[in-house]
């Protein structure tokens, strides 16, 4: 997955090379919003944890609510997309979509009960939620971003959450 990512870069910057084309990629954080769990079984965790107790379901999680990772909402992420489209110039050839901020499953438990006191949720201690062989968490810096295209994730984790419950609705 990685390296067919970082291969996608570099034929979009050669591509640009020898074109009169622009090209961006962008690297986005989490992305988190309506509709993932379906399509994303086991990776679509976050989704899980806010959509179940929506539905007046139970969510469990056995391990990962320690793990620190730069979560943006769908909507803010499609914002990204439409500034990088959007721009005059592209001075740099990759873009982190990005919040820059850190925040935990029991962070999003804690503002999924805002919404939902009594929902029932349990989640694990520990790292890596998603169980898979490479860990594909952290925060990204989107410096590059907010300078080149105009793009800051300006949505706050319970306020993005808000917003996913009005889609459900």
């Amino acid at each position: 997955y990685d390296l067919c990512k970082i291969i996608g870069e570099r034929f979009g910057e050669a591509f640009a090379a020898i074109s009169d084309m622009e090209f961006a990629a962008l690297r986005f954080s989490t992305i988190f919003g309506p509709g993932k769990t379906t399509r994303h079984g086991r990776f679509g965790a976050l989704s899980k944890l806010i959509e179940n107790p929506f539905y007046g379901e139970p969510v469990t999680i056995p391990v990962g609510g320690d793990q620190v990772d730069d979560m943006i909402y769908a909507q803010e992420a499609a914002r990204g997309v439409v500034a990088a489209l959007l721009a005059p110039t592209l001075p740099n050839s990759i873009y982190n979509i990005a919040t820059g901020r850190g925040y935990t499953l029991h962070d999003v438990a804690r503002a999924v009960r805002q919404y939902y006191p009594n929902a029932e949720i349990s989640i694990g201690d520990g790292l890596n939620y998603l169980g898979s062989s490479v860990n594909y968490s952290g925060i990204l810096s989107p410096e590059r971003a907010q300078h080149d295209l105009g793009f800051s994730a300006n949505t706050d984790l319970s306020s993005a959450i808000g917003k996913y419950y009005e889609a459900l609705s």
